[in-house]
């Protein structure tokens, strides 16, 4: 005999592997909870043809598993939820006796691509989306199975202000080897942090941090109708769910009337009383309707009903829906479980707690405000008492004689013939709550409190929560001072540098620090001398503009001065026509030098828009006027007047010039004669754009802010016409480069090619290295050696081309749907995976642990980890806040 295929030793009951024993004779089965003698089922075998006995013993262990639903505050384990079997196999006339232990949750997943122990680790066992509304009352539940010692922890956002601020608790610490239920109504959540959070987290982590699971999040919001229902069900992993059902809600009452003719006299000598009720779940996202599916086949069903759970059952459902019509919604009809043909209406809607009582025709009096100033009655079955459901705003009451019939209820219930009743403990209560996580005792899931040591007294008051905390002023770590500060003897650093600070010229902050080198810098925005700046030399970095848009060029400058000028460079009267315009450009004014950049041969342009004009004395702006020139640069130098040197550019006045430049000769034209040009005059901004002599002066890098903003890059200005120079366009019209190559860089230091598809093959068309095309039924990539171009038409034979897709063939690809912003560091969102060949969605022939994630979110440390722990994660995965620092791209892989 031998068992051949057997349950593993932790197991989910959906996903509970068969026994499979091989034996030539009868086989007897025994299955007994592990601890106890006492079988729970006893069978007797005959193997088959094959000599193979198969036992499948879900159906013995399901009864066994159940899932408790408390009405509490508080975290309580869920002890039936999991149990360890033991099963023994005998082969008939033998001695000989196979056994295996085994323990089994009640829970189970389709399709489980990973150990049952891994899926526990990383989930709560529900389906529902990580994002949940709720309402102030909605009963809320988490249920986590611990594999280990674990930490449930809670971070609560307040919106103050158009802010939120944050604040992380322990909500529980849980014991390992055990299934937990969290209670996570809003109201119980509020109370506990005694504030009203626009929403919460909450999720599992190890003692020393680690989280293993996802961030469930509840956001509060209003009641979505007047008839919305909260639904409890037991889900299929073992867990508690709530839904809101806010559809219509429709009653309906069969009367079964039974008679009987006594002695002539009809009567009825009983009526069965049926009561239905059709609700509508109102509508539903795509997520909500695949969870929702999970509340149908439940065996346990409760409507919250004046603020209590009653149990109910299901008569008809009506569960379709069409993937390409959302949002849908269900129907379903139900009846509570312990119908009867009673009512039980409230008498008032008068709240209790409003004790002032207005008596027609008499005098205004007020209730006693304290209980000992009540009379005393004695008791009996009808006395009253206030009570108040967890999940109910408003008061109700019982008696005594109800509260006595529980009591007696629950007491015979819990009687298990095993001496607990009547053995008396007067602290049993705190004995149920009380639970054990490694070294720590827990009192409902939290640390119990003990005496302090002097030394550890001492500690706390050093803890960082703490008044004596902010008092000290460490100098091991980085840390804040919440004061003024004051230094009599000095500070002495290497280095000042304030969080945001970053070098350079387009940096930001301050900085002060000491180079290697030993030399002091100096880093800020805004420099002021208010009396005197000394500098041994001075370098100005200044950004040269036309009218707004921003120029980088080789040369520019601001005119101080114009006078006209002949051939000679010598100035003219105004009744002479100037061969050029001499422009000296502000270059030394006491306190800065520069030079001027520019050559013979280029071109000098000077444009303004939307001038105010210059005021004069008396406040009035004079001379409103745009101006516009383009001129080409005749000469340029510098020049010693009244014992200051100043630099100039000559602009030319007339339109033919004949220019010498490197020895060579060029013919010129003097300005942008498509246009009326103005005299340059003081005051202008002139930047060179383009030159006729030079080829290395002919680049330019425009940033516009006027007309079509964008940046435009060009090459080649040999004359006055821009727009046929544009090879580069980054702008909010179009996107367009120019290139004669296009590659990527790796980490690696490789320099791949991108392909560029240029559509149908055409004869007479140019194709180089990694341009690709479309031919004859396939996909062909251009493999010429860079700067050739091919010479063949794209076939199997060609040296030049390489195909790519064949015909018929269809490509296999990966498209990914959902969101993919985030913003605020709010939110989630959830993408899926889809496997296309062609236009097939072949999706369905993948596994779910052939899917793997990756991040790329600039921390390679933090993305390894996130990697590995998303390999075959499945074709579903839900993004968080949490996931995302300031930008992230994720990435799905597939393993064929």
């Amino acid at each position: 005999m031998n068992i051949i295929q057997k349950p593993d030793t932790f197991s989910l009951l959906g996903n509970l592997n068969h026994f499979i024993v091989s034996a030539g004779r009868e086989v007897s089965f025994v299955l007994k909870e592990a601890g106890t003698d006492t079988p729970i089922v006893k069978h007797i075998y005959e193997p088959g043809r094959d000599s193979l006995v198969e036992v499948n013993i879900e159906s013995f262990i399901l009864p066994l598993l159940s899932v408790e639903l408390k009405d509490t505050d508080n975290v309580y384990p869920q002890l039936n939820l999991k149990k360890t079997f033991k099963v023994s196999f005998r082969e008939k006339d033998t001695s000989e006796m196979l056994e295996h232990t085994f323990t089994v949750l009640r829970a189970g997943v389709s399709n489980l691509a990973d150990s049952a122990r891994n899926f526990l680790r990383a989930n709560f066992l529900t389906w529902q989306p990580t994002v949940k509304p709720v309402t102030y009352h909605t009963p809320e539940f988490l249920t986590y199975y611990a594999e280990q010692d674990s930490v449930c922890r809670l971070k609560t956002y307040v919106g103050k202000e158009g802010k939120y601020q944050e604040e992380t608790i322990t909500l529980a610490v849980l014991a390992g080897d055990t299934a937990w239920t969290i209670p996570m109504q809003y109201a119980h959540i509020a109370a506990r942090m005694k504030k009203l959070p626009s929403y919460y987290d909450v999720w599992i982590e190890t003692p020393e941090g680690h989280r293993l699971t996802y961030v469930q999040r509840y956001v509060a919001t209003d009641i979505r109708s007047e008839q919305e229902q909260w639904i409890v069900f037991e889900n299929s992993l073992g867990g508690i769910d709530t839904f809101r059902a806010y559809g219509d809600l429709e009653s309906t009452a069969k009367h079964t009337h039974n008679t009987a003719l006594i002695e002539g006299t009809a009567e009825e000598y009983r009526v069965d009383t049926e009561r239905e009720y059709r609700k509508n779940t109102g509508l539903l996202d795509d997520r909500e309707r695949r969870w929702l599916l999970d509340f149908f086949p439940s065996l346990g069903k409760y409507v919250c009903e004046d603020g209590a759970l009653r149990r109910i059952i299901l008569v008809e459902s009506d569960v379709s829906f069409q993937a390409r019509e959302l949002p849908s919604s269900y129907t379903f009809t139900y009846k509570y479980a312990t119908a009867c043909p009673y009512l039980n209406l409230k008498r008032t809607d008068i709240d209790c707690s409003q004790l002032r009582i207005e008596v027609p025709d008499s005098a205004t009096f007020t209730v006693a405000p304290r209980l000992v100033e009540f009379d005393r009655i004695q008791l009996s079955e009808g006395a009253l008492f206030p009570v108040q459901s967890p999940y109910s705003d408003r008061w109700q009451t019982t008696t005594m004689g109800a509260v006595l019939a529980f009591i007696s209820e629950q007491i015979t219930a819990a009687y298990k013939d095993d001496g607990g009743i009547g053995h008396r403990h007067h602290n049993l209560k705190l004995l149920e709550r009380i639970s054990a996580a490694g070294r720590y005792i827990l009192l409902n899931s939290e640390k119990i409190s003990a005496g302090y040591a002097d030394l550890a007294e001492a500690a706390e008051k050093l803890s960082e929560k703490s008044t004596e905390w902010r008092k000290i002023l460490r100098k091991d770590v980085p840390d804040t001072a919440h004061g003024k500060i004051t230094f009599e003897e000095g500070i002495s650093t290497d280095s000042i540098k304030d969080e945001s600070f970053v070098p350079g010229i387009q940096g930001k902050g301050l900085g002060i620090w000491i180079d290697e080198h030993g030399r002091s810098h100096v880093e800020t925005d805004i420099l002021l001398a208010r009396v005197k700046q000394v500098a041994a030399s001075l370098e100005l970095h200044e950004l040269s503009y036309v009218g707004g848009n921003f120029v980088l060029s080789p040369a520019g400058g601001q005119v101080a001065e114009v006078v006209p000028v002949d051939s000679g460079g010598r100035p003219v009267g105004n009744d002479v026509k100037p061969y050029s315009y001499r422009c000296y450009l502000t270059a030394d004014d006491g306190t800065r030098r520069t030079g001027t950049r520019f050559r013979p041969g280029d071109q000098a342009r000077c444009q303004t828009f939307n001038l105010e004009g210059r005021k004069n004395a008396f406040g009035i702006y004079e001379n409103v006027e745009n101006r516009y020139y383009w001129r080409l640069v005749t000469g340029a130098g510098s020049e010693i007047i009244d014992g200051k040197k100043k630099d100039y550019a000559d602009l030319s006045a007339e339109l033919f010039v004949q220019l010498e430049y490197r020895g060579v000769k060029f013919d010129c034209i003097g300005y942008d004669n498509s246009v009326e040009n103005d005299i340059p005059a003081p005051g202008d901004k002139i930047v060179q754009e383009g030159s006729q002599t030079d080829p290395d002066r002919r680049s330019i890098i425009a940033l516009m802010t006027s007309d079509t903003p964008g940046i435009y890059f060009y090459d080649g200005i040999s004359d006055y016409d821009l727009a046929s120079h544009i090879v580069h366009e980054l702008s909010t019209r179009r996107v367009e480069l120019n290139s004669e190559r296009f590659a990527l860089k790796t980490y690696s230091g490789a320099i791949t090619p991108m392909v560029a598809y240029l559509g149908d093959w055409q004869p007479d068309g140019r194709y180089g290295h990694y341009d690709s095309v479309t031919h004859d039924g396939s996909t062909w990539l251009c493999t010429v050696p860079k700067g050739q171009f091919a010479t063949e038409e794209p076939s199997e034979s060609s040296s030049q081309w390489k195909r790519q897709v064949a015909r018929g063939e269809s490509p296999v690809s990966v498209q990914i749907s959902g969101g993919n912003i985030i913003r605020n560091g709010q939110g989630s969102t959830t993408l899926t995976a889809y496997v296309w060949k062609g236009n097939e969605d072949i999706t369905e022939r993948f596994k779910p642990g052939d899917f793997s994630w990756t991040r790329d979110s600039g921390n390679p440390e933090y993305d390894t980890e996130w990697n590995r722990r998303h390999r075959g994660f499945g074709r579903t995965l839900t993004v968080s806040a949490q996931d995302v620092f300031k930008r992230a791209t994720f990435d799905c892989i597939l393993t064929m």
